[in-house]
């Protein structure tokens, strides 16, 4: 959960402002910005996955007994989760500017269904490890949909023009 709070401190303390002010007045540096942001939260999130993969062996246990071991494989499957989530939260950044945060809201909305659903499915199946693995799958879904919506709502026109540029 730690490892999960650094994308939102960058994004919402720190870059958010800008963000709003570049979707109004700056969208080169709003694009700029949404694609370098992409892809340093791909590589810090794929850092801390391995980080996570590395140390959870012996973190568990010496955190919080022998009891809790089995937990290690939890943690290894909610791992895949933190680029994943990374990386959402850069994209979904850009769906706080202008008029797309009701988009984000229903987007948000839809996958809480599905995860839910995807619980009573799998739940009852494989326990806990199908937990993990519903959560890993919707913070995909969720990540799919964010960048699908930039793409089409956010930035359409601007990668149109960029495409058109580059001819």
């Amino acid at each position: 959960v730690a490892i999960y709070i650094l994308p939102s401190v960058v994004y919402q303390k720190f870059l958010l402002p800008k963000m709003h002010r570049w979707a109004h007045h700056g969208r080169e540096k709003f694009y700029a910005t949404y694609r370098h942001g992409n892809l340093v939260m791909l590589i810090i999130g794929i850092i801390a996955m391995i980080i996570v993969w590395i140390s959870a062996t012996w973190a568990i246990p010496f955190l919080f007994g022998a009891n809790y071991t089995d937990s290690v494989q939890l943690l290894n499957i909610l791992a895949l989760s933190i680029p994943v989530i990374f990386v959402a939260s850069s994209v979904g950044a850009t769906l706080v500017t202008k008029e797309h945060m009701k988009n984000k809201v229903k987007y948000m909305g839809s996958v809480a269904v599905f995860n839910i659903l995807l619980n009573i499915i799998i739940i009852p199946i494989y326990g806990a490890i199908g937990a993990a693995i519903a959560t890993v799958m919707s913070n995909i879904l969720l990540l799919l949909l964010y960048r699908r919506a930039a793409q089409k709502l956010v930035f359409s026109l601007d990668i149109k023009v960029n495409l058109k540029g580059n001819e």
